[in-house]
């Protein structure tokens, strides 16, 4: 998720998911519709603080206030190291 910022966009939020399954059911790998229902799961959910100053939360898309990022103290390179150890080269 992004916020406004004095210099323009900046990141404020940070989420992955993982997403398995989902062809649709069909057993196409002789697997049983239960085996292939679509899941996802919520692997990392971080805020992040903008170097900035905010000038718009972009709430209404964002979902981020001003109380949301009040005690955050991580930042953006916190959150690419965190995202390094999670990610791979098989990952899309």
């Amino acid at each position: 998720e992004m916020v406004e910022t004095s210099a323009g966009p900046e990141l404020a939020r940070v989420s992955v998911i993982m997403f398995t399954g989902g062809n649709g059911g069909n057993g196409s790998n002789g697997s049983s519709k239960e085996e292939e229902e679509e899941k996802i799961v919520v692997v990392f959910d971080e805020v992040v603080k903008p170097r900035r100053k905010v000038l718009d939360y972009l709430t209404e898309y964002s979902g981020i206030t001003p109380k949301v990022l009040q005690d955050v103290d991580t930042r953006i390179e916190h959150i690419q190291v965190r995202l390094l150890s999670l990610i791979d080269e098989n990952d899309i």
